[in-house]
């Protein structure tokens, strides 16, 4: 599998940090996207810059990964949603902007 981090960034409004993360077959014939989302209170909990196993960046790669860990079951959808928070208005804010940036 060949993972790859195409964009991430951060939502000034409602804090959350997301990722545009693209997958692909060895072959390259099968492709998927996992577009990632952590609301504003979940990284407040979970992230601290000053230590990298810590820090968002890290935090991606790792979940990037484990994406691709997963084989060819990854490809039977197109985009699949990841979305970290901690309650279901966090959840529905994440997804709602990730549907938004959907590429």
């Amino acid at each position: 599998m060949k993972v790859t981090i195409v964009e991430k960034g951060k939502d000034d409004n409602t804090k959350t940090l997301w990722a545009h993360v693209h997958i692909e077959s060895d072959d390259s014939k099968k492709k998927t996207t996992i577009l990632v989302g952590a609301s504003g209170q979940y990284c407040r909990d979970n992230f601290n810059e000053t230590k990298e196993e810590n820090s968002f960046e890290y935090w991606v790669k790792n979940v990037a990964n484990k994406w691709g860990n997963l084989g060819d079951k990854i490809f039977e959808k197109d985009v699949h949603y990841d979305i970290y928070a901690k309650d279901v208005n966090g959840e529905d804010s994440v997804r709602r902007l990730l549907q938004a940036r959907r590429l």
